[in-house]
């Protein structure tokens, strides 16, 4: 039996959420829910339950402070690459994946620590925690505008919202519920392996420049094209369209009066790339006069 042209827009419209790249947003949602209770709520009734005073359990909700300080080192997260790792995965998930290994250790190493013998050592981990959270959700949030085309960034906002809100859930309702059956470090090892199932697709996940960002697909609708890139400068577009239409050994004339920028790209860069080059007399606009 067909289906009537609403349903078919509504399943048509639905079908985004099959894309695998909407999915690992969905996922990397979870790991971004999933820390923010074990330094708030599910980690204050441990301590109170370990015997600690209502002015120290009070003092911990500093611990978040980290959330709200990361646009401090938001920049270098964009502009540093991981030895190795940056190579191997790109940019955006090399920096994920070191994120969430520093988060599970740091969750593992709090797990193991003893609130009510040595408080102190308890914050430190506890701040690691946040610290390697807040790191999280800054390559996230970049992550997921970059490897969304335009038509899907709403349903990637959903899917991120909803993740987050079930991993709050699962370290808040669902550790304290483990809390009452096992011992507090379990519980919390426990909430460190869910996070190995959010690692493990994001190694497996395409790299980021394999699809255009919502700028570039923007561009190409304006011009009504198939595909449009984005550059940082006019001297990036010049050396992408230089590459594309050159090869090694091709032979080219510029005029004398090219543009400073323009004459180093060619006399610096690509003559090390095979291409050769004469400077020619510029007679657009007429002979020169004696």
């Amino acid at each position: 039996m067909a289906l009537s042209p609403r349903v078919s827009s509504w399943v048509s419209a639905l079908s985004v959420y099959r894309d695998r790249r909407v999915l690992a947003i969905l996922v990397l949602g979870f790991a971004s829910g999933l820390p923010l209770a074990l330094t708030g709520q599910t980690l204050q009734a441990w301590l109170k339950e370990s015997g600690v005073s209502l002015q120290s359990i009070g003092l911990f909700a500093l611990v978040g402070v980290p959330y709200t300080l990361k646009f401090l080192w938001a920049p270098l997260i964009d502009r540093v690459p991981l030895p190795i790792l940056t190579r191997w995965l790109g940019r955006r998930r090399s920096w994920l994946i070191f994120a969430q290994a520093l988060l599970m250790a740091a969750i593992v190493a709090l797990a193991l620590s003893n609130p009510g013998q040595a408080l102190a050592l308890t914050a430190v981990f506890a701040v690691g925690v946040a610290f390697a959270s807040a790191t999280q959700d800054i390559v996230i949030d970049a992550w997921r505008v970059e490897i969304l085309e335009q038509r899907q960034l709403a349903a990637g906002a959903a899917s991120i919202v909803f993740g987050y809100r079930i991993g709050m859930l699962v370290s808040s309702a669902g550790a304290l519920y483990l809390a009452d059956q096992f011992a507090w470090p379990l519980v919390y090892l426990a909430m460190a392996a869910l996070l190995v199932g959010s690692v493990r697709s994001n190694v497996f996940m395409a790299r980021t420049r394999g699809y255009p960002s919502a700028l570039e697909a923007s561009l190409a609708a304006v011009e009504d094209g198939t595909f449009g890139r984005a550059f940082s400068s006019g001297m990036a577009a010049t050396d992408c369209v230089l590459r594309a239409v050159l090869r090694p050994g091709d032979h080219i004339v510029i005029p004398d009066d090219a543009y400073g920028g323009t004459f180093r790209l060619i006399d610096k860069v690509f003559t090390h790339w095979g291409i050769s080059h004469t400077p020619g007399e510029n007679r657009a606009g007429g002979e020169k006069k004696s």
